[in-house]
């Protein structure tokens, strides 16, 4: 289960958690850099292989994002996971 309260680390399933604040901190700041580029849920869902209602979890803190996924949409639009994700 997702605990967006507990210190980062990477666990046996890849996900990464954070403390609340610096999560939503970083995950408003890929929301803007999503709307400033015109970057769709839909956009999101095909590039991870994942539902759009997955994304929308994950995109208002909800859910986190895999090791891998943060990956995948770092490598798609040259963003760096530290400013976006970490």
């Amino acid at each position: 289960m997702y605990n967006r309260y507990c210190e980062l680390q990477i666990c046996n399933n890849n996900i990464l958690y954070e403390r609340g604040d610096r999560l939503m901190t970083d995950i408003l700041k890929f929301k803007g850099y999503c709307a400033e580029r015109g970057i769709k849920q839909t956009d999101l869902a095909e590039l991870l292989e994942i539902t759009v209602g997955s994304v929308n979890e994950k995109i208002n803190g909800k859910q986190p994002f895999t090791l891998a996924q943060v990956k995948i949409i770092c490598e798609k639009y040259g963003i760096s996971a530290d400013e976006y994700f970490l």
